[in-house]
């Protein structure tokens, strides 16, 4: 019997590509005369006009063997019996003996074990088919999941890091103001020492006879206006002078416990000169425009009606010459150099 050739979009074993859920599952049933998807959760049918179509705009006209030798098995099959019903037939009608029918029935068995055969091996296949197809699909499953939770812990990562970012930004600008905040102490701090000598201390009672300060820890630094004001006010200045009795000591004590008292930050000033074994004390005042302003208001021995409240420059290894803060006229505003500056100490 001669060959019957399939066209090629009708071919059966080997699968083709599913329009509907584009797997590799379609299958041609040449019994039916359809095309039938065998993914499980697609399971669609398609004439076989619906696939020339599709191949028309995919360009898809791949054959397959294995489709057409299903098809012909089952054409064999058909053919086979109605082979069987003619040769009984004509066993029959032309009075053939019987081992001829029986070679023939033979012949028939064969064929159809050959068709089981093929079926099986289809069976088979689509078993293993099904069986790759769940496993994809749980890994791709597994996949999706592991992708989704590095997702979640690189978002985690960037906010960390832009947390610790705005944080180290922060850190810096601290320490920048810090190490500013330092250097300015640290240069205050030697301008202290080589301005004002051996000691500035704070809240510590001057180790000498009488100065016993007492401190507002609410004073504030004044301005030198206010500085000025308060000076001009204060009648310290205006007591006499007594050997013994009421000292310059006793002239920086009253003037620093007179400005706590009305709010103005004061400190108590002892001086010491080169080559002399006695001191001298006055006051400072750190203002908020000027600076440090020393004041003397050490009084004469003898009184007369004038202001006697004087401003220092006082540095180490300058002279000590006090300039009157309120000139009285017939009077020189220099004042008599008491000496030359070997050491300061600055008790606020």
């Amino acid at each position: 019997m001669e060959r019957q050739v399939r066209p090629e979009h009708e071919s059966g074993l080997e699968l083709r590509e599913c329009p509907h859920c584009q797997w590799k599952s379609l299958f041609w049933n040449g019994t039916a005369g359809i095309y039938e998807c065998l993914n499980r959760d697609c399971k669609a049918t398609f004439a076989r006009a619906d696939i020339v179509q599709s191949d028309r705009f995919r360009g898809n006209h791949v054959a397959s063997e294995a489709t057409y030798r299903v098809d012909s098995l089952r054409r064999k099959t058909m053919l086979l019996s109605v082979c069987l019903v003619l040769a009984v037939i004509a066993a029959i009608g032309l009075g053939l003996g019987w081992s001829s029918s029986s070679k023939a029935l033979m012949k028939v068995s064969d064929d159809l074990a050959l068709q089981e055969q093929e079926t099986q091996k289809y069976r088979e296949l689509s078993d293993e088919y099904h069986a790759k197809s769940d496993e994809y699909q749980a890994k791709v499953e597994e996949d999706a999941i592991q992708i989704a939770k590095v997702q979640t812990d690189l978002d985690q990562t960037k906010s960390l890091y832009a947390s610790t970012s705005a944080k180290l930004i922060s850190t810096e600008a601290e320490l920048q103001n810090t190490e500013i905040s330092l250097r300015k102490s640290s240069n205050e701090l030697a301008l202290f020492k080589d301005t004002y000598g051996s000691v500035v201390a704070s809240d510590i009672e001057p180790p000498f006879i009488g100065a016993d300060i007492v401190n507002n820890s609410k004073a504030k630094n004044p301005t030198w206006r206010q500085l000025e004001g308060f000076i001009l006010s204060d009648r310290t200045d205006q007591k006499p002078y007594i050997p013994g009795v009421y000292m310059c000591g006793d002239y920086a004590r009253e003037v620093h416990n007179n400005a706590e008292r009305v709010g103005i930050r004061c400190a108590w000033v002892a001086i010491d000169f080169v080559g002399q074994p006695v001191g001298h004390a006055c006051n400072t005042f750190k203002t908020t425009d000027r600076g440090l302003i020393f004041i003397d208001c050490t009084g004469p021995l003898n009184l007369s009606p004038f202001n006697y409240d004087k401003i220092v420059n006082v540095k180490l290894g300058h002279d000590y010459v006090p300039e009157s803060l309120f000139p009285q006229p017939g009077w020189e505003i220099e004042w008599e150099d008491i000496g030359l500056i070997a050491d300061v100490q600055v008790y606020w």
